[in-house]
């Protein structure tokens, strides 16, 4: 009986994780605006480590944050190696990402951010490489 119960456990999580394709992330360069002092300027913020995943069509993407992101292939990408992705909260995330190089690029731009005197908070574009979990 614990034999089975581990077999079953175990073709449930390969069913859960089939297809999915899962990258740790490390950004290269971090740059932004950021507010102090009543005023913003530019700066270079730390580079942050992101752990993703794409659904197996690479339509969905998680781990940005709480929520799943629609990527959809970019316009211009004849060979659709490369996708956009934008925040379901409508708040200037987007991610961007070439599925040969494993290259992104990670913007928010938030709409409370520069634009918005009354809520500042920071701006920020991250780029770097991803490899396989």
């Amino acid at each position: 009986m614990k034999k089975l119960l581990i077999l079953l456990f175990s073709i449930l999580i390969s069913f859960n994780s089939y297809g999915n394709k899962v990258f740790f992330c490390n950004d290269e360069l971090a740059t932004g605006f950021h507010y102090k002092n009543n005023k913003y300027s530019v700066t270079n913020f730390t580079p942050q480590r992101h752990t993703i995943k794409f659904n197996d069509d690479f339509s969905l993407l998680s781990g940005l944050d709480d929520s799943d992101w629609e990527c959809s292939d970019s316009y211009f990408s004849s060979t659709y190696n490369s996708i956009s992705c934008i925040s379901p909260y409508q708040n200037g995330g987007s991610f961007s990402y070439h599925k040969i190089s494993k290259r992104y690029v990670f913007l928010y731009s938030s709409t409370d951010g520069y634009i918005d005197n009354n809520s500042p908070s920071d701006d920020f574009l991250s780029a770097g490489t991803c490899k396989d979990f």
